[in-house]
């Protein structure tokens, strides 16, 4: 009983203290005078293409659920990636990838894998001021280009699908397996 008491207090312990998400930061250039840090709905977040102004990037910024117990959601985890980048200064993020990862467990005749959700976004700074606008908001996409996830197929089948790269849409479900021919016999 005792054993079992403290099993579920470890449980407890680890789904409470890993519930979010990680981020990281790493410096690429040197940082320009002046900058400052800004709250994150300032923070413009592009996922289709470069801005159309001139810019200058001064990182790389990492996010990813930390554990399968992760309740942040993609709008989360972009929205923290937006707060954290107004830390460094930054004007806007560029999502350029997913940063997923899986991760497997199993024991007596099972195995089950989960997705750890993440994106690696460019910090960038504009280098002409910032005219005076309505806060940025996030860029319309439905997903990553080029990043890929889990999905249920035709026959309810286990697969892979990918966004395309303009990042409108994902690709078909791709399964792995081939339908069935019937035999000519």
């Amino acid at each position: 009983m005792r054993l079992l008491l403290g099993v579920i207090a470890l449980l407890t312990l680890a789904s409470s203290s890993a519930c979010g998400t990680s981020l990281s930061y790493i410096q690429t250039a040197p940082r320009p005078p002046g900058m400052h840090t800004r709250s994150g709905d300032q923070v413009a977040v592009l996922m289709a293409g470069k801005p159309n102004r001139p810019y200058t990037e001064i990182g790389i910024i990492e996010s990813q659920q930390e554990s399968i117990w992760s309740e942040d959601s993609k709008a989360a985890i972009v929205a923290e990636m937006r707060e954290y980048a107004g830390q460094y200064g930054c004007d806007a993020i560029l999502i350029f990838s997913g940063n997923d990862a899986t991760v497997v467990s199993g024991g007596q005749g099972y195995t089950s894998s989960h997705t750890l959700v993440g994106y690696r976004a460019s910090c960038i700074v504009y280098t002409q001021p910032v005219q005076a606008a309505a806060p940025p908001a996030l860029a319309a996409s439905s997903c990553i280009p080029n990043s890929t996830q889990l999905c249920n197929g035709p026959g309810a089948c286990r697969g892979a699908q990918s966004c395309n790269a303009d990042g409108r849409s994902f690709t078909p479900c791709d399964c792995g397996v081939k339908p069935a021919t019937a035999s000519p016999y």
